[in-house]
C-alpha cells in the first residue's frame, strides 16, 4: 500500500523497475524497517556460516554417500582450493581424473587449479579434455581460450583490453559466429 500511496502522488513511478538495473525492495525509510532489515541480514549470516562446508564434513559425506563418491571429492577439493590448500585439492580432483575419465568435472576442476597456480599448459591439457568430452559445453571452450591466452597463444587476436574481458568477448565471439569452436582455438 506504501508504494501505490507514493506512486498516486507522483513521488515514484514504475519506472522504477524497468529503467533501474539494481537489485533490491521497496522499503520504508524508518527505524522498525531498518530493525527488520538487520534481523534479515543477521538470519542470512548465521544461515550462510553453518552452510559452509568445514573439513570434518566430507568424512560424514562418504560415510553417508559412499567412499566412492566422485562429488565429494570435487567437493572437498573446492574447499582446499578456497583455502589455497592446492596439493590436497589436487589429490582430491585427481581421484576423480583416475577415476572417472569420462567424467568432465574432474577435469575441469584440475583445469582451474593449475591456472590458478599459473601451470597453464596443463590447464589447457586438462580444459582441451573438458572440450572432447563435453563439446557442446561453452564453459569448456571460453576456459581453454583463457588457458591459450595466458601462454600467449593469441591465434591472430590482439589483446588490448583487459584479459577476461578479451577472453568474454572471444568466447562470446566464437559462440555467435561459429558451429566449431575448434576453429578458434589451438587443439594440437
Amino acid at each position: 500500500q506504501l508504494y501505490n500511496n507514493l506512486k498516486e502522488k507522483g513521488e515514484i513511478s514504475d519506472a522504477v523497475w524497468f529503467k533501474k538495473k539494481d537489485t533490491g525492495i521497496f522499503l520504508r525509510n524508518d527505524i522498525e524497517a531498518w530493525h527488520w532489515v538487520d534481523e534479515l541480514l543477521t538470519q542470512i549470516s548465521l544461515i550462510r556460516s553453518m552452510a559452509w562446508y568445514r573439513e570434518r564434513d566430507f568424512e560424514e559425506h562418504r560415510g553417508a554417500a559412499g567412499a566412492e563418491c566422485w562429488v565429494t571429492d570435487i567437493l572437498e577439493g573446492d574447499y582446499y582450493l578456497d583455502e589455497e590448500r592446492y596439493s590436497e585439492a589436487e589429490r582430491c580432483y585427481s581421484r576423480v581424473v583416475s577415476g572417472y575419465r569420462d567424467n568432465l568435472w574432474g577435469f575441469f576442476r584440475t583445469g582451474k587449479l593449475k591456472f590458478i597456480t599459473a601451470d597453464y599448459p596443463a590447464a589447457e591439457e586438462n580444459y582441451l579434455r573438458v572440450t572432447e568430452l563435453a563439446p557442446e559445453y561453452f564453459g569448456g571452450w571460453l576456459k581453454l581460450a583463457e588457458s591459450q591466452l595466458a601462454q600467449d597463444k593469441r591465434m591472430g587476436f590482439v589483446v588490448n583490453h583487459d584479459t577476461r574481458l578479451q577472453n568474454l568477448h572471444l568466447g562470446f565471439y566464437i559462440l555467435v559466429n561459429s558451429q566449431n569452436p575448434r576453429d578458434y582455438v589451438q587443439t594440437g
